[in-house]
């Protein structure tokens, strides 16, 4: 681990906590607000009524706003329908982190996992994002990137979120166990990664001293978008596609339930680490007929999801249930992707 991760991963002890005043609770499958502020929940709710429109273009009616010691509204029918199944949820193993909750709300993965640094870089600069202009207002449903440097070293992405407005932001606050895909305050966010509450840009924190931040905001479409129902790629690569979406569907089930990551998804993993290491070797280059730029962005992506994935299973990510054989597994894999 180089100098300058740790030098971040301390930083996580030493930022300034702000805590939230209102709460975001499940009961099942139902969603609530609660706060001692009842203009907080109007507001909130609010917010999230408009995050559902303009990201789905669909109305949708929120709950009478409850009052007893606390103020509360169900705000399940509002909730975007690719993250009412898990907000307010903990995850059962460690992994799913603030890269994985933004790249999946936007659909350009298909489920939760611990997601590299790589990952949301290699998407943000695809051709399926555009980087908004300094000083261009971000829209609800945009992601926002929060990235580092030190002393003559290139920026690296720390943090990502959803924003939802001028006051809220959607995101998972780290890899952590504990910590549930939630929604809190945007100038929490900002000042726990060193940047003004109202501007975005660094401030004076002197825990950052000789540490440049930056803040870029991306307007996405989803891979499906992207791709479209048929794209013109090689067989082979489709079929890759299709079999890693069935993979990481279990790689959810194992992250997010305590169901068991089986030998079946194991060997599953392995095949397909293996037939790309494979086409990479001896197909790819005759393969000029096909969408070139489609093509490489399977390919990049699939290599992405599968390092990530051997990486979610190293002991170093704290998971519970990560035992010898699973170690074991995830450095075969590795070394299957590393033979490329």
């Amino acid at each position: 681990m180089s100098i300058r991760v740790v030098f971040f991963l301390a930083l996580c002890f030493l930022i300034p906590h702000i805590v939230n005043s209102f709460t975001i609770e499940r009961v099942d499958e139902n969603v609530f607000l609660k706060s001692k502020d009842c203009y907080e929940i109007q507001k909130l709710s609010q917010s999230i009524r408009d995050w559902k429109q303009n990201t789905e273009s669909t109305d949708c009616k929120l709950g009478t706003i409850q009052r007893s010691d606390a103020c509360s509204i169900e705000i399940s029918a509002c909730l975007p329908n690719n993250i009412k199944g898990y907000i307010a949820k903990n995850p059962t193993e460690a992994g799913p982190n603030c890269f994985n909750a933004g790249l999946v709300f936007l659909g350009l993965l298909p489920n939760l996992r611990f997601s590299t640094a790589d990952e949301v870089n290699f998407y943000m600069n695809s051709a399926l994002c555009r980087k908004r202009n300094p000083g261009e207002q971000p829209m609800t449903g945009d992601l926002g990137l929060i990235s580092m440097a030190g002393r003559e070293q290139s920026h690296s992405a720390q943090h990502a979120f959803i924003y939802l407005s001028e006051d809220f932001v959607y995101e998972k606050p780290d890899q952590h166990k504990e910590s549930p895909f939630t929604i809190v305050y945007k100038n929490k966010t900002f000042v726990e990664y060193g940047l003004d509450s109202n501007t975005g840009t660094p401030n004076e924190n002197p825990i950052y001293k000789g540490i440049d931040r930056k803040l870029t905001y991306y307007s996405c479409i989803s891979a499906r978008e992207y791709l479209g129902d048929k794209p013109d790629v090689p067989d082979v690569l489709l079929k890759l596609w299709n079999e890693i979406d069935v993979v990481e569907k279990c790689f959810e089930e194992f992250t997010m339930t305590h169901a068991p990551f089986t030998l079946d998804a194991r060997k599953n993993i392995l095949d397909v680490a293996k037939a790309l290491t494979s086409y990479l070797k001896n197909e790819k280059n005759t393969d000029g007929n096909h969408d070139k730029e489609k093509s490489e962005f399977m390919i990049a992506s699939l290599q992405l999801k599968l390092k990530a994935i051997s990486e979610n299973l190293s002991p170093t990510r704290k998971i519970v249930k990560t035992d010898a054989d699973l170690s074991k597994f995830a450095e075969t894999l590795k070394k299957s992707l590393d033979q490329k």
